[in-house]
Formats: C-alpha cells, sequence, structure tokens
C-alpha cells in the first residue's frame, strides 16, 4: 500500500505535514516493519511509537523562543537534543535519522530525497511514564528519592562557568519572565483570567527584586549551571530504572539556570497531580543530597515560574492548526490549571491585612482602593458611601453643605469613622483583608486603626495617594458633572490639603506614597508589585 502519492516540498509546510504524519503512522514507513504505530502529539513536536524504537519529528514552526520553519534548522535541533539528553540518558537516545521521499513513498532511514529529520529513541513503556502512573498510586517514596537522587547527580555532574551564568543568571530569569506575560497577555480571558494574570505578574516581578541579592549570591556559588529545563512527571519513567528524558534543546537561555529551577519544576507538577506530599519529599531528599539549603526560600517563587511556563505552552496550542480539536481542548483545560496553580503559589504572598488609604479629595483614592480590592484581594469600604447611607441619602445623590455642616459636621464624620471601623472589624473577624477609602486626614482618625491591626495581629498598609494640582481640580471639575458618590469639589480639597497631617506615625516600611497620574493599569500593577515586595521582604 502506498503511503503517500503526493511529493512533498523539502521545507515540509503545513500542508504537507498533514501527508507526512499520515504516512509515519504506516507500519511500512520503519524499517524494523513494526505491526503497529502509536503517535503521540506535542505542543512542536509528533513521536511516532513502534513498539521496539521512538521517532521524533519537529513541527516547522516559528514561535519566537523557537524556529524550526526549515528543514536545515530542524536537523540541527534534532542533533542538538541527542547530543544533549546523551548526558543523562546514553541508552535512550541513539542518534538522529533521515526520513526520506522516495518518488513513491516516505521511509525512515530509506533513500532519496531527505524531507524530514528524526530523533530515534529506544522506546520506554508507557505504562511507566509517571504522570500517568501517579493517579494510580503507584509511585513509590523509594522511586521519588531515587529520581531526586538522579537529578541531584547530573546537576552535580554538569556545567558551570562565567558564560553560562551570563545567559542564565538571574537577568536571563527576568527576561523570561516579562517574556512570559507579554507573550500570554492574549490567553488573558481565555486560559488565564485578567486577575491571575495581574496576580501572577505582580508577584513574579516582585520576587525578582526582593530576592536579587540572593540570587547574585548563587550565581557567585555557581548554582547556575546547564540544567535540564523542563522536569516534571511527562519525561519521567519508572521502570527498573529511573529515566529522565527531554532536556532542552531549543534555547541555552531556557535550559542555563539556577539548579533550584530544576528541583522546583518537579516538585510543582507533583503539586500539580496532588501529590504535595511526595513534592516535598523530592525537596528535602535533594537538599540533604547536595546541602543547599538556600533552596526553600527560593522555592515558592521558581514553581510559580515553572506552573506559569506550563500554562504558557499549553496555550500556544490553541494557535496551532495542525493540532486536533481534542488535543487543542486538553491543553486549553491544562493550561487554565497550571495558571491556576501558579496564582495559588502567588497568593501564599499575597498582601493582606488593612489598606489605609490617605489623602484629599481628588487624589485618586477610590480607583486605587477599588482597583486593590478587585477579584476578591479584599473588602473595599468606602467612607462616603457609608456616610450617605447613614444619613439615608441615597448614594448618587449630590449632597452640598457648608463646611463642618450637616452630615459633614464633625459628629457626623465621627460617626461615620466609627462605622467605617466597626465594618472593618467584622470583615477582619471574617479572616477578610480591607480597604478603608477615605480621607484619614489627621492622625487622631488613623490612630484606631493601627489598633485595630493589632488586635487581629494584621499589617497595616499606609497608601498616600498624590496628584498634581491641574489633574487634582480636573477631575473634582469633571466629577461635578457626572453622579458621583462623593461630593468632593476644588474647595472642599484645598480645605482638606491644609488639614492633612503627614504620616510619620509609622515605620517608612508601612507607608507606600502613590501617584495617580499615571496610567490607571500601570499604577495598579506598580502597587500591587511594590505591596508584594513589601510584603516578601518582611516575611
Amino acid at each position: 500500500m502506498k503511503t503517500s502519492s503526493t511529493r512533498p516540498e523539502s521545507r515540509t509546510p503545513t500542508s504537507d505535514l498533514t501527508g507526512l504524519v499520515s504516512a509515519l503512522q504506516q507500519t511500512e514507513a520503519y524499517p524494523e516493519h513494526p505491526v503497529k504505530i502509536d503517535m503521540v502529539e506535542t505542543h512542536i513536536s509528533y513521536v511516532f511509537l513502534t513498539g521496539k524504537y521512538a521517532y521524533k519529528i519537529k513541527k516547522p514552526l516559528n514561535l519566537g523562543f523557537l524556529d524550526f520553519t526549515s528543514l536545515e534548522q530542524r536537523r540541527v535541533y534534532c542533533q542538538r537534543e541527542v547530543e544533549l539528553n546523551r548526558v543523562i540518558e546514553p541508552d535512550a537516545y541513539l542518534g538522529v535519522v533521515a526520513v526520506c521521499w522516495d518518488g513513491d513513498r516516505y521511509a525512515v532511514e530509506g533513500t532519496g530525497e531527505v524531507v524530514e529529520y528524526a530523533v530515534k529513541m529506544r522506546q520506554l513503556p508507557s505504562e511507566a511514564r509517571m504522570d500517568l502512573l501517579l493517579p494510580k498510586g503507584l509511585v513509590t517514596r523509594q522511586q521519588v528519592r531515587r529520581l531526586s537522587e538522579k537529578l541531584a547527580g547530573f546537576h552535580g555532574r554538569t556545567g558551570a562557568s562565567k558564560e553560562i551564568t551570563q545567559v542564565g543568571g538571574r537577568r536571563a530569569l527576568a527576561a523570561n519572565i516579562v517574556e512570559n506575560f507579554d507573550q500570554t497577555k492574549r490567553y488573558t480571558g481565555v486560559t488565564v483570567s485578567r486577575c491571575a494574570f495581574k496576580d501572577i505578574q505582580a508577584y513574579s516581578l516582585a520576587c525578582l527584586e526582593a530576592f536579587d541579592s540572593l540570587l547574585e549570591r548563587r550565581e557567585t556559588k555557581g548554582f547556575v549551571r546547564d540544567c535540564h529545563g523542563d522536569v516534571h512527571t511527562r519525561q519521567v519513567f519508572l521502570d527498573d530504572t529511573i529515566h529522565l528524558m527531554d532536556r532542552i534543546e531549543i534555547a541555552e537561555r531556557f535550559r542555563y539556570s539556577d539548579v533550584g529551577q530544576d528541583v522546583a519544576f518537579m516538585a510543582m507538577d507533583l503539586d500539580f497531580h496532588r501529590r504535595s506530599d511526595l513534592a516535598k519529599l523530592f525537596v528535602q531528599h535533594y537538599i540533604n543530597k547536595t546541602g543547599d539549603r538556600e533552596l526553600p526560600k527560593l522555592l515558592t517563587f521558581f514553581k510559580c515560574y515553572r506552573a506559569y511556563v506550563r500554562g504558557k505552552v499549553s496555550s500556544f496550542l490553541l494557535d496551532d492548526p495542525s493540532a486536533s480539536p481534542e488535543l487543542r481542548e486538553a491543553s486549553r483545560l491544562s493550561a487554565s490549571q497550571y495558571f491556576s496553580l501558579a496564582r495559588r503559589y502567588a497568593r501564599r504572598s499575597a498582601p493582606k491585612g488593612i489598606f489605609l488609604m490617605v489623602g484629599p479629595s481628588g487624589t485618586g483614592k477610590s480607583v486605587v482602593a477599588a482597583d486593590l480590592a478587585q477579584c476578591g484581594r479584599a473588602r473595599h469600604l468606602m467612607s462616603d458611601r457609608i456616610r450617605k447611607e447613614l444619613a439615608g441619602v441615597p448614594p448618587l445623590e449630590r449632597h452640598t453643605e457648608a463646611a463642618g455642616k450637616g452630615i459633614y459636621s464633625g459628629f457626623f464624620s465621627r460617626r461615620t469613622y466609627e462605622e467605617l471601623l466597626r465594618r472593618a472589624e467584622e470583615a477582619l473577624r471574617a479572616k477578610k483583608s480591607v480597604v478603608l477609602d477615605a480621607t484619614f486626614l489627621r492622625k487622631s482618625y488613623r490612630m484606631p486603626v493601627y489598633t485595630l491591626g493589632k488586635q487581629f495581629d494584621v499589617p497595616v498598609w499606609v497608601l498616600w495617594c498624590k496628584a498634581p494640582e491641574e489633574l487634582t481640580r480636573h477631575r473634582l471639575n469633571v466629577r461635578a458633572t457626572e453622579p458621583s458618590i462623593s461630593d468632593g469639589t476644588w474647595e472642599v480639597h484645598e480645605r482638606q490639603a491644609q488639614q492633612l497631617e503627614p504620616v510619620h506615625e509609622v515605620p517608612s516600611e508601612q507607608v507606600i506614597e502613590i501617584d495617580t497620574s499615571g496610567d490607571r493599569e500601570e499604577n495598579a500593577a506598580t502597587l500591587l508589585k511594590e505591596l508584594y515586595r513589601r510584603q516578601l521582604l518582611a516575611a
């Protein structure tokens, strides 16, 4: 039976790829004449399983961080994959073979025009793949220890140099993280929620700053090495021995890294499979073998990073026209799950407690407060709303009175602040964080908030909002023409600015001054990152 009668182009474009993939699922395409062929598709390759061997061809993709669009590039990367993986699995990676077109059909290791290259491997038993064994409860603690020892031994043998540190050190990590978020913006609302995207981004950028000196120290100590780069359960086979496959060949900057990233990758994936007990065992055994006592400080950060990478890679398959509908749906679900895991890691260091807004009317407090409270981060308690509730005034009804009169009298203001604190206490008892959105001009109004923080043993973050006079005046003029909960005017702002007592009563580490004149999205991202950074440093 002929496997194809159409002459392929040597570049193997997507239109010809379908025919090639179909042909390579036929037994007569292989020199060992297997009984049947099984195929596994990934985001960048097809793997054909003959029973004795596995043949992997690379898809002709250009994803920015990899370019497999030409036949020569695919040959080079096949050769690189074999060379790199023989360091860990010398008996499994057999070489690179050509896929040929002889004018009549495709043939692996055949004669005629070379149209594709494949990595030839010894086929390992699929039933021994770790990600398939985990749901069945068939992965033992002893196997996890042996895997940890294998990775520790590999890290002890692999290269470390000034060049490797330059390519894979903390600056490369920062670049990779920024690239991750640039490449996944288009998936917000598809595989990652907007709130999760913001949270993980803020946490990741904060970690880069908070851990910079530790990462630099580890560079100096030689912890940045030529690593594996893709250590997760799908790459591990547990039979008579432990096999760790598919070391990254596409770019040194993904393989050169702190050894802790390899450890975190496997620990993250064990968490993903709901075996955090095995993840802890894996990490602790690695630490015992290597003496890397600093790793726990970075572990959650690295796990978050690796979970996000898995979510990103799975998302890419949604854009692959050659991927089957079933594979795209499975990838969408997998991406969402990995992104959710990344957010859970980030939220372990989420800023919690009381967020105390300070500033006169028009300085942008309520916008900052609303953005901070978004996505369930905290309960937003707004004094303007509470004041009108107490007075029985509809929230959007403008209520102008002389300074110090009516609902803006000293008595009514004290009553409003008391109710604000009562509701804050109620939220704190329910283990929720709160954003207290009021001017808090005077120290006497702020002091009870600090007392409340001590009572519940939560931090109080003072967010002091500021804006240029011209912008503040513009905001208040616009507000006067639109429905608004706030009755603030420029005249009110001027009086409040004179009454404002600077925040000197708490340590500067608790105070964040916010210039609200910039882009709202950028302001919110900057604040959240800074809160994460301070929380990390305080931990």
